[in-house]
């Protein structure tokens, strides 16, 4: 899931690929286990998509005045006073999940964001919104590692059994966003967007108040170490455990840069004068694409047919082709098309299934785990957000496009050098991983 409020939505993975009438007949099965989660995050996922439509317009016309330049840097200023403090607090999120469990994140972490987005909603101000993306921050940042985790505790973590329950809940979810879209661009109006996603935002704690049951079984839960806890550099002794993780952790890095880049919002309303609608039309040729790979194909074949290494490489190729069609069309309905190349990216996926069966070998806990990994990219969101902001203010005039042209380079960078160099370090995993979901295909013919 996206976080709206500082965080480009990033693509994910999508692959179509045949699949065999016992798998179609069998798409939703299995889904009991979770379906309080589910309906916890379909609410989440509607308010998401609202906020993510109508909290740039908010910032530019009632806090910036329509200052764009002013806009996006605030934003990025704000990302990256918001990393130093998810760096700080992070572990500590971690080692709470671990310690007392995710049922009480899943309840509170969305009614007290829905309390900031009413709160800035209210007084639209500087200083207003620096509060908001200060407490927004810190109610989400337990968040996603609760709903992770959640489904670790239910299926096992590293299974392709979890990544089947991922892709199929997601089915769901991007239906609910197609929707949300549709709401969301009528509506038109960025304050009732934003005024609808709180309503939203509390009928998903509800859910998950009512209809969740906490998932960390007692025997299982680690004590609270505060030492251990209070080190935001707790994740350097994690990753040093072993030398896979040492080898993943760069191409992590480096898989993550692009992230950091939100300017791609304003470029397109500056280029194009790109508004709610527009912007809602290309979350709906994303969530489109999403559909394709979530109902199609779960399993994820890229894997299966091309390995973990081409399947990696291959993302980093056809995302230099998306930010090159980004940065140099004339034609704004060609961005579309990027929605079409995303269904074949699967890089993200193949990496995170490396790690997390290196990570199941060494028994990390799944809070513990998901901090350490959030912050292997703290310097990113110290410098990045700050480093694109400043290019696309000082190249507005002559090259705008700059941000495109930089993440291309490290994508290629990551897929001509970075993946070839590290691959050898890795051993037998990939193979292991490879051979999970082969025979989660055997499973399903």
């Amino acid at each position: 899931d996206p976080t709206p409020e500082g965080r480009r939505d990033s693509i994910r993975a999508r692959n179509p690929s045949r699949t065999s009438m016992g798998v179609a007949g069998s798409r939703m099965a299995g889904m009991g286990e979770i379906n309080g989660l589910l309906a916890g995050r379909v609410f989440l996922r509607f308010s998401f998509t609202l906020v993510h439509l109508a909290m740039d317009q908010h910032l530019i016309d009632a806090i910036a005045k329509g200052d764009h330049v002013k806009a996006q840097r605030l934003s990025s200023l704000m990302s990256t006073v918001n990393s130093v403090i998810s760096f700080a607090l992070r572990p500590v999120a971690g080692a709470l999940l671990d310690s007392y469990g995710r049922k009480p994140f899943l309840v509170l972490c969305p009614l007290f964001s829905a309390i900031a987005r009413a709160c800035v909603l209210a007084r639209p101000g500087t200083r207003e919104y620096v509060a908001y993306r200060i407490l927004i921050n810190i109610a989400l940042l337990p968040l996603w590692s609760a709903i992770t985790s959640y489904l670790c505790d239910k299926f096992g973590r590293a299974t392709p059994k979890y990544t089947v329950a991922m892709q199929r809940m997601r089915v769901i979810l991007t239906l609910v966003g197609l929707l949300a879209n549709r709401v969301g661009s009528r509506i038109g109006s960025a304050k009732t967007n934003i005024a609808l996603s709180c309503l939203v935002n509390l009928l998903a704690s509800a859910s998950f108040l009512l209809f969740t049951s906490e998932s960390l079984k007692k025997e299982e839960r680690k004590e609270f170490a505060v030492s251990k806890a209070a080190n935001p550099l707790s994740f350097l002794s994690l990753i040093s455990r072993s030398q896979r993780l040492r080898s993943l952790a760069p191409i992590l890095i480096m898989q993550a840069v692009p992230d950091y880049d939100y300017t791609s919002g304003t470029f397109y309303r500056q280029r194009f004068g790109w508004k709610v609608t527009e912007t809602a039309n290309l979350m709906f040729f994303n969530q489109i694409s999403g559909i394709i790979e979530s109902w199609v194909c779960p399993e994820n074949p890229m894997i299966r047919s091309l390995g973990i290494k081409a399947t990696t490489q291959l993302s980093g190729i056809l995302g230099t082709i998306m930010d090159l069609n980004s940065a140099y069309t004339t034609i704004p309905e060609t961005i579309y098309c990027n929605s079409v190349l995303s269904i074949f990216m699967h890089g993200r996926t193949a990496i995170d299934a490396l790690v997390s069966a290196e990570a199941k070998r060494l028994k990390l806990g799944s809070g513990e785990l998901s901090a350490a990994l959030a912050n292997l990219t703290t310097p990113l969101r110290f410098v990045m957000p700050a480093v694109y902001s400043e290019l696309f203010a000082y190249f507005q005039s002559s090259v705008p496009q700059v941000n495109f042209l930089t993440t291309a380079a490290v994508q290629l960078f990551l897929s001509g050098f970075l993946l070839p160099y590290s691959w050898g370090r890795l051993g037998v995993l990939a193979k292991e991983v490879e051979a999970d979901y082969g025979k989660l295909e055997e499973k399903a013919n």
